[in-house]
């Protein structure tokens, strides 16, 4: 599935068509405006007949022929989702060192990783929460109605952290499948940046998502409850000079 968010760039259209002609299982949808990142994710999702989903963005790319093992991974121990290791490239085709996740581990819940492999730190680098390097069961998406909000800044943080409390079966790799493109005019760096007005607003939205997830899992973990609401004070007051 390519989900084309209101694109202007027809080259890249016309290509996508050339490739559908040749591929029949290749879906091209449009949505009706411009949603952004997280948007476009939820179209994907909710359009999607497959049993897994995989989310690459398109400036991206995966590991030559890493499908098959993959796939392997995730139907053989019945997982609700698998996650792995990645590699950063520059425009350059330069690579950076191996951003680890963590090693192999063998099956196991969310919160049994959440506890014992991240020691309680799911922020940063104790728990990335992109959600390119990971792949999810559509059917555990969809039964925890875990979807993407759609502001241009922490968009995925909320599918990956529900994830990993409700996962009843997961597992990581310590193999870089995805290899994620450090490109300085993406969203991120020119648009949102670090500072100013878009990613405060951004940041109050993500905080409010956060708490609705506190009260949401309150019966589920006390921890990662109070965790998540104080997460919300940092996240408000995170942009205050």
């Amino acid at each position: 599935i390519v989900v084309n968010d209101c694109s202007t760039d027809q080259q890249s259209l016309d290509l996508l068509y050339t490739y559908q002609k040749k591929q029949n299982n290749l879906q091209i949808l449009k949505t009706e405006h411009n949603v952004r990142v997280g948007g476009a994710r939820n179209h994907g999702i909710r359009n999607a007949k497959g049993k897994y989903i995989w989310f690459v963005d398109q400036d991206d790319k995966i590991e030559t022929n890493c499908l098959t093992e993959l796939l392997k991974c995730v139907e053989e121990n019945n997982l609700d989702y698998l996650a792995f290791d990645f590699l950063d490239f520059d425009d350059n085709g330069n690579s950076k060192p191996n951003r680890l996740v963590t090693n192999d581990t063998d099956v196991m819940t969310g919160l049994e990783y959440a506890y014992n492999i991240c020691d309680k730190k799911i922020w940063n680098n104790q728990w990335d929460t992109n959600v390119w390097h990971q792949i999810y069961k559509r059917e555990f998406l969809l039964k925890h109605n875990i979807f993407f909000t759609e502001i241009s800044y922490f968009d995925d943080m909320i599918v990956n952290l529900k994830s990993l409390i409700y996962a009843k079966r997961m597992q990581t790799l310590h193999t870089a499948y995805y290899h994620y493109r450090y490109n300085e005019q993406s969203v991120l760096h020119t648009e949102v940046g670090y500072s100013g007005r878009t990613v405060f607003d951004a940041s109050i939205s993500a905080s409010v998502v956060l708490l609705n997830f506190s009260h949401e899992i309150k019966e589920i973990d006390t921890y990662f409850s109070n965790h998540f609401l104080d997460a919300v004070s940092h996240r408000s007051n995170s942009f205050t000079k």
